[in-house]
């Protein structure tokens, strides 16, 4: 079976799109109601990590239902007009499904971390040097 390089591609432009991005949002749903909810988050190793505090309506839904939605865009041009209005927006956006997992283990904490830390680092690094 030949390679679908239309689907290669396609995960690698969601895999740049998931690099780039400074906020997503987790949907979950707790039984009655949906709930969605703007994060710091990191795509590594194929994973979207989140830091969050210790307690909260997120973590409470994830212990009962850990199946979610997780979704960023991305801004990527001009606004047009859409039948003679300007309101059209131009934007990319990525869409996974899968399990929220919180972990316990505390070196792989700390990796995460670390490795949240260093993204936003790199993204606002010129923003800190303007401001001091």
């Amino acid at each position: 079976m030949e390679k679908n390089e239309f689907v290669e591609d396609g995960l690698r432009e969601m895999e740049e799109i998931l690099k780039r991005a400074e906020v997503g949002r987790i949907a979950l749903y707790d039984g009655s109601m949906p709930y969605i909810v703007p994060l710091n988050f990191l795509y590594k190793e194929g994973k979207i990590v989140f830091h969050c505090a210790w307690e909260g309506k997120k973590l409470d839904i994830i212990a009962k239902n850990p199946h979610c939605c997780f979704e960023i865009d991305e801004f990527m041009g001009e606004v047009s007009n859409h039948h003679d209005t300007l309101c059209h927006l131009d934007y990319d956006s990525v869409l996974a499904f899968g399990k929220a997992h919180i972990e316990n283990g505390e070196e792989e904490k700390l990796r995460f971390f670390q490795l949240l830390h260093a993204k936003y680092k790199e993204l606002y690094a010129n923003l800190y040097l303007k401001v001091a």
